[in-house]
């Protein structure tokens, strides 16, 4: 049974080390990213990506995420310096990561292309279909999705600043709205992908509720 287990976590890391490279490649960055570092793929989309239909377990997704860290293939991010409590005795130093993107190093970049995936590997985002004009998209939630067959790229951003409404925490909320509009303001300029990473960034924690609008902006990504 432990053998079976590692086999998956195996097969995963593989999977997820493919999907961060091919995000890697796909943005034309070059090797002083993988030094120094850059906003990678949501984690958060990646355990929808490999979670949502069963496939994995959450904690198989946690044990291959983790193996990639501990191996140094990928990175994550963003670093944060630890907060003090202002009555605490004892001084700690030192920064943590928050969790909230993958990135790849050196490392990882030469054993991706060692390394073939169990299955092909495409953007995070086309792997989430949707069939039929009101298709709807749930996990473990109730239904925040909106239907976005045939509306326009204004629309579309007007559909998610209405899905961002549903975010019940307020800084959380505001935040994601203020980088919604700041990828409205990018499209179609050369600062659209930063944009679109800072909003990915701020919205790891609510991917079910931005999943149904995902194909699209990963279109626009490649216009």
């Amino acid at each position: 049974m432990r053998g079976k287990t590692m086999n998956t976590v195996d097969d995963l890391s593989k999977q997820i080390l493919a999907d961060v490279a091919t995000d890697f490649r796909a943005r034309n960055l070059g090797t002083s990213a993988l030094r120094e570092g850059y906003i990678g793929p949501a984690i958060a989309e990646l355990e929808l990506k490999y979670c949502a239909d069963g496939r994995y377990s959450k904690v198989d997704f946690d044990l291959a995420l983790k193996q990639l860290e501990e191996s140094k293939s990928v990175k994550t991010g963003p670093m944060e310096v630890y907060d003090n409590p202002p009555d605490s005795h004892v001084m700690v130093i030192g920064i943590f990561s928050k969790r909230k993107f993958v990135y790849l190093t050196e490392k990882g970049y030469r054993a991706a292309q060692k390394s073939a995936a169990t299955r092909p590997s495409t953007k995070l985002a086309e792997n989430i279909h949707f069939h039929g004009d009101n298709a709807r998209f749930n996990v473990n939630s109730s239904d925040n999705s909106t239907n976005i067959a045939s509306v326009t790229n204004e629309q579309l951003f007007v559909q998610m600043q209405e899905a961002a409404r549903s975010i019940k925490d307020e800084n959380e909320r505001n935040e994601i709205g203020c980088r919604l509009h700041q990828l409205e303001k990018a499209r179609g300029t050369g600062g659209f992908l930063q944009a679109y990473q800072n909003f990915m960034a701020s919205a790891a924690n609510h991917m079910t509720v931005f999943a149904p609008f995902l194909p699209m902006l990963a279109q626009m990504l490649t216009r």
